[in-house]
Formats: C-alpha cells, sequence, structure tokens
C-alpha cells in the first residue's frame, strides 16, 4: 500500500506541473485575434456541426464528466473522500 501522504505530494507535484505548463502557454494576450476572428464570422457558420447527432453526443459525455458527475460525487462523497482520494 502506497502511504497517503506521499500520494498527496505525488498529486500536488502533478497539479504544480500542469498550472506550470498553463501559465506558459497563456502568457499571450489573444483578446484582440479573438475578437477579429468573431467580427469576420458569418452567420450559422459550423450550425450543420454543432446540431449534428454524433456533436451532441460527444458534447453530453463531456460535460456530465467535466461537471455533472463530479458535483454528484462530491454531494454522495462521505467526508474526508476528496482529500484522500
Amino acid at each position: 500500500m502506497i502511504d497517503p501522504e506521499l500520494t498527496t505530494v505525488l498529486q500536488e507535484q502533478k497539479g504544480a506541473k500542469i498550472l506550470n505548463w498553463l501559465s506558459f502557454l497563456s502568457k499571450k494576450d489573444y483578446s484582440k485575434q479573438q475578437a477579429d476572428f468573431l467580427r469576420q464570422r458569418q452567420e450559422g457558420t459550423g450550425q450543420w456541426f454543432l446540431e449534428s447527432r454524433q456533436f451532441k453526443e460527444w458534447y453530453s459525455l463531456c460535460f456530465l464528466r467535466t461537471w455533472l458527475i463530479p458535483i454528484f460525487l462530491k454531494l454522495i462523497s462521505p467526508p474526508g473522500y476528496q482529500q484522500s482520494q
């Protein structure tokens, strides 16, 4: 069995690496470029994709995994469960 303290340290190190990587990606300000793209967008662009069955299935699974399932698990988990996992 792995020591829970070691697991916590490893998770914190992994989290720090991810945050470091994300901060590297976000140093450039893309807001002007994004605003320019939005101004050039034609109404209805990509609508066929957003309305497709495949996209809706994928999106609903992502939404469940990203938002609903973690919230539900947090609500039903015993106190202290999240800290030890």
